[in-house]
């Protein structure tokens, strides 16, 4: 088995949500986290990511892009 360490300072998590009407993109930092690998085929692991860097990435309005995920249920 080989464990191989994440390095986060060069690594994201690409997301997209969707929905009826539509889907948004967006990026999330990962904190830590590791892989591991036994005969070339991932065995096991732990990623860690930062919920705090999420941003979205296709809504350019400022205001709405700091509301989305800050705003209540409806």
């Amino acid at each position: 088995m080989a464990k191989f360490q994440i390095q986060n300072a060069a690594s994201t998590v690409n997301w997209t949500g969707k929905k009826i009407l539509g889907l948004h993109t967006g990026k999330i930092n990962v904190e830590s986290g590791f892989l591991e690998l036994t005969n070339g085929l991932i065995t096991g692991g732990e990623i860690k990511i930062d919920m705090t860097s999420i941003v979205i990435t296709d809504i350019e309005d400022m205001k709405t892009n700091s509301d989305f995920f800050s705003a209540p249920a409806k």
